[in-house]
C-alpha cells in the first residue's frame, strides 16, 4: 500500500504538487533525452532555476518573481 506524504486533509498541496509535476514533465522531461544521471540532474537544475526565477507567472500579474519583488 502506498504511503501518502501529503496527508488526507491537504488537497490544495496535492493539487499544487500534481500541477507542478505535470508542468515539469511537459516542459522539461518530455523534451529531453537523458544520457546519464548527471546530465539529467544538470538539465533539471537549469529548468528549475528558470521556472522559479525567470518564467512569468500569472499569479504575479505576469511578472517574473524577480520583477515582482523589485517593482
Amino acid at each position: 500500500k502506498p504511503v501518502s506524504l501529503t496527508g488526507t486533509k491537504s488537497h490544495k498541496k496535492n493539487r499544487f504538487a500534481q500541477s507542478f509535476n505535470g508542468r515539469m514533465r511537459e516542459k522539461c522531461l518530455n523534451g529531453h533525452l537523458f544520457y546519464r544521471l548527471r546530465h539529467a540532474c544538470e538539465l533539471i537544475a537549469a529548468w528549475r532555476i528558470d521556472f522559479n526565477h525567470y518564467r512569468p507567472d500569472k499569479s504575479l500579474a505576469g511578472f517574473t518573481p524577480a520583477e515582482y519583488v523589485n517593482r
